[in-house]
């Protein structure tokens, strides 16, 4: 398997992870916050979930495009970033960012979703790196 199949299989797995982890086994959770004049509205997890669901589809058409493509040093880049706004999302001063409270269950879904942020950067790296290792130097 060359390094470009590689990395978009690697890619397409953090993506069904992160996919996965907020529709099926770490969804956030569904409250509602009271507003003082008595209405109610959604917490931000319920935003940092729907946001996550996103950067997810995302991720996985990128991969997809990675494992069958042609090999575009551009893609990889492209994945990287994406993953890097997964990583932004769960942060409370940048991103939309989850419940303050330590028990929730968006932390949970905050967690997955960073795992496979990772995985997908590491999936990424590999082809930079071994495609940068191939490239003819010039002299």
């Amino acid at each position: 398997m060359n390094s470009q199949k590689l990395s978009g299989a690697v890619s397409c797995l953090a993506a069904i992870l992160i996919l996965a982890a907020d529709k099926i086994f770490a969804p956030v959770c569904k409250g509602t916050m009271e507003l003082t004049n008595g209405g109610e509205c959604m917490m931000r997890c319920h935003y940092y979930g729907i946001a996550l669901f996103l950067f997810g589809l995302l991720l996985l058409a990128e991969s997809v495009l990675l494992f069958f493509g042609t090999h575009d040093f551009k893609l990889p880049v492209v994945i990287i970033i994406t993953a890097v706004l997964i990583l932004l999302l769960s942060n409370t001063s940048i991103g939309i960012g989850i419940c303050a409270k330590a028990g929730m269950m968006c932390h949970k879904t905050a967690l997955w979703g960073r795992i496979g942020a990772v995985l997908a950067i590491i999936g990424a790296g590999i082809n930079l790196f071994v495609h940068k290792s191939q490239m003819p130097q010039a002299n």
